[in-house]
């Protein structure tokens, strides 16, 4: 499993001197150590697989292959609405 932080994750530690531990400071070797592995599946909603911008957010040469999960819960937003 691959999971970055948030960008209000990294940008907090650098809000607490950690100069160049922000999100901008970061996202470059994000890129540099990712190798995006599209499955080829597009779920017509794009939260569940963030195709625009990908360049801005994934590496495509680097040495740790990653993925999005190709399931999809049908029906979920409508439990997330009644969770919240």
């Amino acid at each position: 499993m691959y999971v970055r932080g948030s960008r209000a994750d990294y940008d907090g530690w650098e809000s607490l001197g950690n100069k160049g531990w922000g999100w901008d400071g970061m996202a470059p070797y994000f890129r540099k150590h990712q190798c995006y592995d599209p499955n080829g599946d597009v779920h017509p909603d794009p939260q569940f697989m963030p195709y625009a911008a990908k360049e801005n957010h994934h590496g495509s040469d680097g040495p740790v292959h990653t993925s999005f999960n190709d399931y999809y819960e049908v029906g979920l937003p409508a439990v997330l609405i009644l969770v919240d």
